[in-house]
Order: structure tokens, then C-alpha cells, then sequence
């Protein structure tokens, strides 16, 4: 893990960063700490110790993590909600959302599996392999940050 990476600023608000890509850790990073207080993973334990030891505003979470599903980041999505249902989530991924909706929907309970699923669609980025997933996660923060 990359320690300059643990914002030292102190913004007011903090953002929980799981992604199992150094690459993608530094190059998203460098903008969000701009802005934010970022708490750094890259396995889903470590992002379950982060929420149980600290209180975030959002979380980015990217999917495919270290567990034997290979789709941790649902289980620490889940996690977190159920933890911090406040929590602004932002789903970033190498796969398309409907390849993983069957991962989600396990977690989810019959009453809200539709409204929840609507709310992770709209907030579902695709890395697609190019930085341009940069602008759009950045784009979904300001919303967040203003209240969209």
C-alpha cells in the first residue's frame, strides 16, 4: 500500500478507496486527495477494518477483490452498507454491470432488490481500460458533494 496515499490533509469529507490496482490507486488518487481524506485498500479485510475503525462520506469500491468469489468488493459493498447505509457508494469496474447484478442481488433482500440495483446502476462506473473513468468518478463525487 502506498502510505503517502492516506491523505494527511484534512478535508471535510472522506472517501473509502478499494481497488486492488496500485496503478489505478495512484492515478485516481492523485485527484481525489485534492479534495478528500482517502482511506486506501486493496483487499476486502482491509476494507472491512477501515469501516469498522473510521466513518466515511463515500466509497469507491472496485469489484473484483481477493476472496474465493472474486467478487469481493460486493461482500465489502455489502458490508458497508450494512454498517453505514448512509455511505455514498460509487461502483468502479472492469465488468459491465450486468455481468455482476446476479452477485449484487444475493445480498439484497426481495423488498428493495429493485430499488437498491437502480441506485448501484447510477452510480456503476466502467473503468473500460482508459483513464476516462478519472472524469466520471470525479463527475459522480461533485454530485454526491452537491447533493444530487
Amino acid at each position: 500500500m502506498l502510505k503517502w496515499f492516506t491523505g494527511l490533509f484534512s478535508p471535510k469529507k472522506s472517501i473509502l478507496f478499494v481497488e486492488d490496482s496500485q496503478r489505478i490507486q495512484q492515478e485516481l488518487g492523485e485527484f481525489l486527495l485534492r479534495h478528500y481524506r482517502v482511506y486506501p485498500a486493496q483487499k476486502a479485510e482491509e476494507a472491512k477494518q477501515h469501516i469498522d475503525n473510521k466513518s466515511f462520506d463515500y466509497a469507491i469500491l472496485d469489484l473484483k477483490l481477493d476472496t474465493p468469489s472474486e467478487f469481493g468488493g460486493v461482500e465489502v459493498w455489502h458490508y458497508l452498507r450494512k454498517t453505514e447505509p448512509s455511505v455514498k457508494i460509487i461502483i468502479l469496474s472492469a465488468y459491465a454491470f450486468d455481468q455482476v447484478y446476479e452477485e449484487f442481488k444475493k445480498y439484497l433482500d426481495e423488498q428493495d432488490v429493485e430499488e437498491v440495483l437502480e441506485a448501484l446502476r447510477e452510480n456503476y462506473i466502467s473503468k473500460g481500460g482508459q483513464t476516462v473513468y478519472i472524469e466520471a468518478v470525479l463527475a459522480k463525487l461533485s454530485e454526491f458533494d452537491k447533493g444530487i
